[in-house]
């Protein structure tokens, strides 16, 4: 049986940032018959003819943010501190200004959740800057609730969450 015509997948497999992935591909079984003189290629019956990623992620991905505890009021919205898990407790105020005065980059997150019942986490911004959230609001509901703040561009930022 002739199998040049077939299409078959190989995977190399390869770590970055001491994470293990593999990139699966399709080829012709020339192209595999060569690459299994490397020990690096790993045979792979695959059907679909787009590329992929074989791991969990975390190594590739700010999936897995650092905690840190927030104790200073106000606590300051910057690339000094973005990717990060803040844990707050009430009466906290989160300060957002525009990126002429504290830089930030565009994409960056931040994660916060309010540990306490008394009072709220606030988010405030300076002159010049647009905080998108459902209606309007502009602090966490309470003990035990989160949101997430996202620079999107231009001075402009979305607020997703419990808020109050």
């Amino acid at each position: 049986m002739d199998y040049s015509n077939r299409t078959y997948a190989f995977a190399n497999t390869s770590t970055i940032n001491n994470v293990d992935f593999a990139l699966v591909m399709e080829t012709s079984i020339n192209t595999v018959r060569k690459s299994l003189d490397s020990s690096q290629f790993i045979l792979k019956w695959y059907t679909s003819s787009i590329p992929r990623f074989i791991t969990d992620g975390s190594g590739l991905t700010n999936l897995q943010r650092p905690i840190t505890t927030v104790g200073t009021n106000p606590f300051t919205a910057s690339s000094a501190n973005s990717g990060e898990y803040f844990r707050m407790g009430g009466n906290v105020t989160c300060s957002i200004f525009v990126t002429a005065s504290v830089s930030c980059t565009v994409g960056s997150e931040f994660e916060i959740f309010q540990t306490s019942s008394a009072g709220y986490v606030l988010f405030e911004t300076g002159s010049g800057v647009t905080l998108n959230s459902k209606g309007s609001n502009l602090n966490l509901a309470g003990q035990f609730s989160a949101a997430t703040l996202k620079y999107v561009g231009n001075n402009e930022w979305d607020l997703i969450g419990d808020l109050g």
